[in-house]
């Protein structure tokens, strides 16, 4: 939720991707390659206390093991249907997620872009469209109708 990175990148983060308290990782995608320095939360500095210093990894099974791209597919899996969140659920959902809470900040579709590493401006905007349009409504209503 913090990096918006693909799954592919996410399962790569270990600990010398960290530096000066931000996640500095070449990501790939296509066959073009490109650099994300994402500053990391407070709230993610919290999780990322939690992983024993032991681990290379970041994101790793109970035997402290790396997971494979599909083997954290099926832990998101299990895990949205342990929470009892509706099927379906996967870590490109989580990229998504992170894409719009983004947007409902107000942050740009470059801000966004910096963050996820994505190089397709109409990728983000699929993503950010439908949060965009109770911001836009309200904006459009205002200057119509004036404020509320």
């Amino acid at each position: 939720m913090f990096t918006g990175l693909r799954r592919s990148d996410a399962v790569r983060l270990g600990r010398p991707y960290i530096q000066n308290d931000r996640i500095v990782t070449k990501i790939k995608k296509s066959g073009d390659i490109v650099q994300v320095s994402i500053p990391i939360h407070a709230a993610f500095r919290q999780t990322l206390n939690t992983i024993p210093q032991g681990h290379s990894s970041l994101i790793v099974t109970a035997q402290g093991a790396a997971r494979s791209e599909k083997a954290f597919t099926n832990w998101i899996i299990e895990a949205g249907r342990d929470a009892g969140l509706p099927p379906h659920r996967s870590p490109h959902g989580l990229r998504k997620a992170a894409c719009i809470r983004l947007a409902q900040a107000g942050c740009s579709a470059s801000e966004i872009m910096s963050i996820t590493g994505h190089k397709n401006l109409a990728e983000v905007e699929t993503y950010v469209k439908e949060a965009n349009k109770s911001k836009l409504a309200d904006s459009a209503t205002a200057k119509t109708y004036g404020a509320a």
